[in-house]
């Protein structure tokens, strides 16, 4: 017991270490201690941010009309709203739930029809009238006033960037080499100049503003967490995914074209700011959990899609989040889909090995070492993509059976209690795949990402 309590402390002192060089680089003029709260590299970035706010977003009034109207109430991740009628008024009530430590500007001057309380980091909204409209109104007006900063973090080469209205603001240090996803779709060598290019040009083709494209069906990579839950969707294999949006959050959606055209061409998004355009146009076939926030949490994201009526539930996971993984296995029906692991702990690649059902390698050795030989079937060689489990195999299969039907012939007995190994050589059509059973996995290939992290 006090052996592992060592090695914990010896991973929190680790990942404080890594927070504060990340928050060093986004603040170079702040101090950031040993003593910062016990949380992981996703939270600091949360609990640190206190930027001027900028970015408007609104409330889709039309569906809060219509949930009003059929169920008296109006629930997302971050506000719900309860109307109570008497002889003489309607009572509108309502709870915001901001986003964690970063500086809001609230309307002024105040409404004076409305009553706004703030405890415990929520605020409490009241307001009353003749009608419906008339009650909720003052609610509406308030929660659209909330602005919050166009700021975004995502990832690559195993560094952070840091995007602010539409540019490039500041870059980690890039910690791989060579990646073969990079080689073909991005920018080689990494180097601060060629990141930012690749990134300069995303935002040029659409991404991290309101041009974004959330609509595609046509694949991106071979095996992508995209790509399989898209086809998956698609065969009826889940009933929804749980997924993440850069300007949007956490989304729920049934649709297959709304995983894809968000997931295609997106790298790991770890924070991320409301924009109003990208919402508009995915609030029309998803469901957006935090739409004046954009919070991500997958675990709440994968309880609302729960309460909504779905059954089968893939949900998406950053390997930083790991820790998190043993929630969502409280929530019956869900998969669980660990992405973005290069970097990553060992003690979040356990957490991954123990509730994941599917794992991508990404750059991280953790997942190779720890992960691969507890999966039953990997998919690739040098990106490799490890099944852990039966639920995870359903879903790789739609994708396997899509790209080469004589191959998910052979594999679809699989033996769960043998290895498996399908790969091909990158980038050779994939009719020159095949099935391998093999005594021990991972398979290594010789176009791996490097140095492994």
């Amino acid at each position: 017991m006090a052996a592992s309590r060592c090695k914990e402390e010896m991973i929190l002192k680790e990942r404080r270490r890594e927070g504060n060089e990340f928050l060093k680089l986004l603040f170079p003029n702040k101090r950031f201690g040993t003593k910062m709260i016990r949380i992981n590299e996703e939270q600091q970035i949360n609990h640190s941010f206190g930027e001027e706010v900028t970015r408007e977003r609104m409330i889709n009034q039309s569906k809060l009309f219509s949930e009003i109207k059929e169920r008296g109430s109006y629930k997302r991740g971050d506000i719900e709203l309860y109307l109570n009628e008497n002889k003489e008024k309607f009572e509108a009530h309502g709870i915001y739930y901001p986003k964690l430590k970063v500086k809001i500007e609230f309307p002024k001057p105040e409404i004076k029809s409305l009553q706004v309380e703030e405890k415990d980091g929520k605020f409490y909204l009241k307001s009353s009238g003749q009608s419906v409209k008339n009650a909720l109104e003052p609610i509406i007006y308030w929660i659209n006033s909330v602005h919050y900063s166009d700021h975004h973090i995502t990832r690559r080469a195993g560094c952070f960037i840091e995007i602010k209205e539409g540019k490039v603001e500041k870059i980690g240090r890039p910690k791989l080499k060579y990646c073969p996803l990079a080689e073909r779709t991005f920018s080689m060598p990494f180097s601060d100049e060629s990141i930012k290019e690749g990134f300069e040009r995303r935002i040029k083709e659409g991404t991290f503003c309101g041009q974004r494209c959330v609509y595609r069906r046509d694949a991106w990579v071979l095996y992508g967490a995209s790509e399989m839950l898209a086809d998956a969707l698609e065969d009826k294999k889940i009933d929804a995914a749980v997924t993440v949006c850069e300007g949007v959050g956490t989304v729920i959606t049934d649709k297959p074209e709304v995983v894809q055209g968000i997931g295609a061409k997106m790298t790991g998004v770890f924070y991320t700011t409301p924009i109003k355009k990208i919402m508009e146009k995915l609030e029309e076939k998803a469901y957006v959990v935090f739409p004046n926030t954009a919070e991500i949490d997958q675990i709440r994201g994968a309880r609302f899609a729960k309460e909504a009526g779905y059954e089968r539930i893939a949900v998406t996971l950053a390997g930083g989040t790991a820790r998190k993984l043993h929630k969502l296995r409280e929530i019956d029906g869900t998969t669980a889909l660990a992405l973005c692991t290069t970097g990553i702990k060992e003690f979040e690649a356990y957490q991954i090995k123990e509730y994941a059902d599917i794992a991508w390698g990404c750059g991280s050795r953790h997942i190779r070492e720890m992960v691969g030989p507890s999966a039953f079937l990997q998919i690739g060689v040098h990106i490799p993509v490890f099944v852990l489990t039966k639920e995870g195999f359903e879903i790789a299969s739609s994708r396997i059976k899509r790209l080469d039907g004589k191959i998910w012939e052979r594999i679809k007995g699989l033996d769960f209690t043998k290895k498996y190994c399908l790969w091909r050589e990158w980038p050779s059509p994939i009719k020159e795949g095949f099935r391998l059973e093999v005594e021990r996995l991972p398979v290594r290939g010789n176009k791996e990402p490097h140095p492994l992290l």
